[in-house]
């Protein structure tokens, strides 16, 4: 079998080689800029076996009916691109949204914006989706509103596709900045334009997939010549920024590509400016440092409110960990400082609340005051001081560093991790004494768990697990990027999370709450895995009746489909032997365990067992699955043979509008399908899982994505753990998309067992190797054979 295999993929560029070259449709949509002709121009910079067809319309608009002028989605144009099947869709739309008459109904731009792309995005043929940012308008021809495209529609679009998983952007905003030489009528472009708009759209269409965004602008600085003129200059960005926002005072005022600014038309006054750099992609950078600025005239005399909270704690014998609250000022706080037992000269200065002292002698308690200072070097009065002391000498001291390291390259804020950390035998017999605390010294909110004992010796603690929430930036492939770091330390304060989960049980149910989401669980007969579940959608504090989830049903939960002669499908809903029990409990996560025996025509030799673990956080809108099928007897090594062939699990969800499911293919890229036609996540065997869509009344088909799971798994389970991504199946057409890292397929087909409004993963269970069926999935540089 592994011959045959390799056979398959030494021999597959051969034959790629031979074949001719599918045909890529392309679909320029967009308004008359669109329409006067950049698209043929496009046509010849592809190679000859893509298809560029014009369905731009004059004045068309990204509001939809009701909202502008004239709806783009409401043209023939539109239908025809979509009759079009594409393999690719170049949107750009917005200029025309800037008139008054239009840009009045600016509320509904996002959602209108975002029903088109999303219309392209779900056709059959799975067309890779570009979002473009307008040119600049040069004037106000036609009621155009060069302000509004400027400093209104072009961030929203940044902020759409960054929204969108899956859609790629361009921007052809920069690119025409200071060049009205490119227009005809300061609107239109001209001929030199059209060759500049093809070729940006070209090189994004032929480039590979980038999410990554540029940095931050290290530095800025901002002068103030006259009252009523600033000009502001930064640092550039890392990366390869194609442009410029530039705020005052939190406000867009600018797009530029040149790392200066000069802001005019001011009065005198101070004013804060920050800067973001933005890529040809559309990816969006962070702010880089404010620049705080005095226009001549005025002097800011006002001094920053004086820091509270001010609490320390030894955490070695020769050092003491210092945190308190921000301080307050009217133009922005620029620095603290931290004097030490009375003396006037400070011992440190930091930009940010929080500050470790060194160089400490042990078993010393010392005394500490702050204050805050502005960028104008007015001082705030002192905090209130505090008293700290040293470890002292012959202490057991703990200082386990804990680097966390976000791969993806998109960033996350306040995102649940957890870390098993071994410690010494004979150190610690509780988790009492244990803290966290991040790079800057200051305490985090953390949950401590004893997972294992030196049972031989002491029963001291040997693996300790802690549960906190982590905000690395995006990964950019740097050394250190995407990176924070932590430390385990011992005594301190104990910091409670600003939203705690909690659980209470009653005879029969199991309520969890994290904030944003409450579910319960049935502990006795009619077991459904979610009895209920709400999301408080409008984050007001409260679960109406309209943001239940999921409701009663039997159908919901585990299922296991029997072979032939084993008897009916087994639903947890049947069960009576039902054993749920709160195994942690906040206030960062709770975690439910349910277990229960499955039966199949023996009832002393084959009790397969199973087991599911409902994972809660605090403040979160999510809850982890992790639901296992396990392959023991009560009296027996194993169970032989399997009296089942598919093991799943349902959720009937209630959505309304048109919702997805979202399914990460472990590269950064996504797998998406309506969610009324449900999904399955399979293992088709020990190392691989699959993608499945359902359309009604037809049989299991070829998958529509595949994942890679990792290998040694305990049983047969339901949320297999992807660690690399391989390239879904073309269109049904079979035309291949222009590059290996096309998003994933709307989905096609799925079994018929799953109701409409369903999201479900199954197992099947016995499958050995790959299908007959199997075909040729590209992979970029090689083809290979795949089920």
């Amino acid at each position: 079998m592994k011959l045959r295999v390799l056979l398959v993929l030494f021999l597959a560029p051969l034959l790629v080689a031979v074949l001719p070259a599918q045909t890529v449709r392309v679909a320029c949509v967009g308004d008359s800029i669109t329409a006067g002709g950049y698209p043929g121009i496009l046509d010849g910079l592809l190679p000859a076996n893509y298809e560029v067809r014009n369905f731009g319309v004059s004045g068309a608009t990204a509001l939809a009916a009701g909202h502008g002028d004239l709806p783009y989605r409401s043209q023939p144009e539109y239908a025809a691109a979509v009759a079009f099947a594409p393999d690719i869709v170049v949107i750009k739309l917005g200029t025309n949204d800037s008139k008054a008459e239009n840009w009045i109904n600016r509320q509904y731009f996002d959602t209108d914006l975002a029903a088109i792309v999303t219309s392209f995005y779900g056709l059959s043929s799975h067309p890779q989706v570009f979002l473009c940012a307008p040119i600049p308008a040069m004037g106000t021809d036609y009621g155009i509103a060069p302000r509004v495209i400027e400093t209104e529609i072009v961030p929203r679009i940044l902020q759409l596709r960054g929204s969108l998983a899956g859609v790629r952007g361009i921007d052809c905003f920069s690119p025409f900045l200071g060049h009205p030489d490119y227009y005809d009528d300061r609107i239109h472009p001209n001929e030199a334009g059209r060759q500049l708009l093809a070729a940006t759209i070209h090189a994004a269409v032929t480039a590979p997939v980038d999410t990554t965004p540029p940095g931050a602008p290290a530095t800025s600085s901002a002068t103030a010549p006259t009252t009523t003129s600033v000009l502001l200059v930064w640092a550039a960005a890392s990366g390869a920024p194609s442009g410029y926002f530039v705020y005052r005072d939190g406000v867009l005022v600018a797009t530029v590509r040149a790392t200066t600014f000069a802001d005019t038309g001011l009065v005198p006054g101070t004013y804060t400016y920050s800067v973001r750099a933005f890529d040809a992609a559309l990816n969006l950078g962070a702010a880089g440092p404010a620049a705080v600025v005095n226009t001549l005239g005025v002097t800011d005399t006002t001094p920053p409110t004086a820091p509270t909270g001010l609490a320390g704690h030894g955490i070695s014998t020769s050092a003491i960990s210092l945190s308190w609250t921000a301080s307050i000022d009217d133009v922005g706080v620029s620095s603290y400082q931290i004097c030490r037992n009375g003396a006037t000269t400070p011992v440190g200065t930091v930009a940010s609340p929080g500050f470790t002292d060194t160089s400490l002698a042990a078993g010393t308690t010392y005394a500490y005051r702050v204050s805050a200072l502005d960028a104008a070097g007015n001082e705030s009065a002192h905090s209130a001081e505090i008293t700290a002391t040293t470890i002292a000498s012959g202490t057991p001291v703990l200082n386990v560093p804990i680097t966390i390291k976000e791969c993806a390259g998109t960033g996350i804020t306040d995102y649940p991790v957890s870390v098993v950390i071994p410690l010494p035998r004979g150190a610690y017999q509780t988790a009492d004494a244990l803290r966290l605390y991040n790079a800057a010294g200051v305490a985090v909110p953390c949950q401590f768990a004893v997972l294992n004992r030196w049972w031989a010796t002491d029963n001291s603690i040997r693996h300790v697990t802690a549960q906190f929430q982590v905000s690395p930036a995006a990964f950019t492939g740097a050394a250190g990027s995407g990176t924070q770091t932590f430390h385990l330390r011992t005594s301190g304060d104990v910091i409670p999370p600003s939203r705690a989960v909690t659980v209470t049980e009653s005879p029969s149910l199991v309520t969890v709450n994290t904030g944003p989401l409450r579910f319960t669980v049935n502990k006795g007969a009619g077991f459904n895995l979610f009895n209920e579940l709400w999301l408080d959608a409008n984050n007001d504090g409260t679960f109406a009746a309209a943001e239940r989830l999921i409701a009663p049903s039997a159908a919901n939960g585990g299922f296991l489909v029997p072979r032939t002669g084993a008897g009916a499908t087994q639903n947890d809903s049947a069960r009576n032997d039902i054993s749920v029990t709160v195994e942690e409990s906040g206030p960062l996560r709770v975690v439910l365990k349910i277990q229960a025996l499955t039966n199949f025509t023996s009832t002393t030799n084959h009790l397969h067992g199973w087991a599911v673990r409902l994972y809660a956080y605090a403040g979160k809108p999510f809850v982890k699955v992790d639901y296992q099928l396990q392959n023991s007897a009560l009296n027996a090594q194993f169970a032989w043979p399997l009296y089942f062939e598919e093991a799943g699990l349902r959720l009937g969800l209630s959505l309304g509008g048109a919702p997805s499911v979202t399914i990460g293919r472990g590269d950064g890229t996504f797998w998406q399908s309506p969610v009324n036609r449900g999904a399955y996540l399979a293992q088709e065997y020990h190392n691989r899982a699959a993608i499945y869509a359902r359309r009604p009344r037809q049989p299991r088909r070829r998958p529509d994505a595949h994942l890679r799971q990792r290998r040694g798994l305990e049983g047969s389970s339901t949320s297999p753990v992807p660690t690399a991504a391989l390239q879904p199946p073309s269109a049904t057409s079979g035309r291949p998309g222009p590059t290996a890292s096309r998003p994933a397929p709307t989905a096609r087909s799925a079994s018929s067992s799953i109701p409409p409004g369903a999201v479900s993963t199954s197992t099947p269970a016995g499958t050995t190797s790959p299908p007959s069926s199997a075909r040729p999935i590209s992979t970029g540089s090689r083809t290979c054979s795949m089920p």
